[in-house]
């Protein structure tokens, strides 16, 4: 699966949704055991979806993105113990 994202990622590189299909990788990585590359990728999509956010007018879409995004970094720090993380990441989603 990883091999097909990366794939994706390489044909067709401005299509819109390509940020999703990033955010899919970092869960896939996490869903592995790989938290460190889920982490990395995780935060990319994060800074990213942050920048289009500020320059968009489609906000709801980046906001639910965001969302998902740093939930997904929770459950990653969760699943490595590092609980004290995994809370300050949630704590804006409550």
């Amino acid at each position: 699966a990883e091999q097909l994202l990366d794939e994706y990622k390489f044909r067709y590189p401005t299509d819109p949704i390509l940020l999703e299909v990033r955010l899919r990788q970092g869960m896939l990585y996490g869903r592995m055991g790989a938290h460190g590359s889920a982490l990395s990728r995780l935060n990319e999509v994060y800074a990213e979806v942050a920048d289009r956010a500020a320059q968009s007018t489609n906000s709801s879409y980046y906001q639910r993105l965001l969302v998902t995004t740093v939930s997904e970094m929770a459950e990653t720090y969760y699943w490595q113990g590092q609980y004290s993380d995994a809370a300050r990441m949630s704590a804006p989603l409550a």
